[in-house]
C-alpha cells in the first residue's frame, strides 16, 4: 500500500486526515476505549462510524478499483 507524508508521520492512500473538536472527557472516553480494543483513536472512530451509517457508510476501494485496473465498465 502506497503511504503519503502526514505532519506525524506516514499516512496510507485512500485515508483523510481531519480535525474536530469534542469535549475533553468524551476524547478521554474514546481514548480508553480504543486502547482497551488496542486500536489507534483514529481506528477505532472509524469502525465506529462505520458500524453506525451501516450499508450507508462508503465502503473502501479494491486495490484493483482504485487504480482502474478490471471491474465492470472500465
Amino acid at each position: 500500500m502506497k503511504k503519503s507524508q502526514s505532519r506525524h508521520g506516514v499516512r496510507a492512500d485512500g485515508k483523510t486526515q481531519t480535525s474536530i473538536s469534542l469535549r475533553g472527557d468524551l476524547l478521554a472516553a474514546a481514548k480508553k476505549a480504543a486502547g482497551e480494543e488496542n486500536r489507534s483513536l483514529s481506528n477505532w472512530l472509524e469502525n465506529l462510524l462505520s458500524e453506525k451509517l451501516g450499508p450507508q457508510a462508503p465502503r473502501p476501494r479494491s486495490k484493483s478499483s482504485a487504480s482502474g485496473e478490471g471491474g465492470k465498465g472500465q
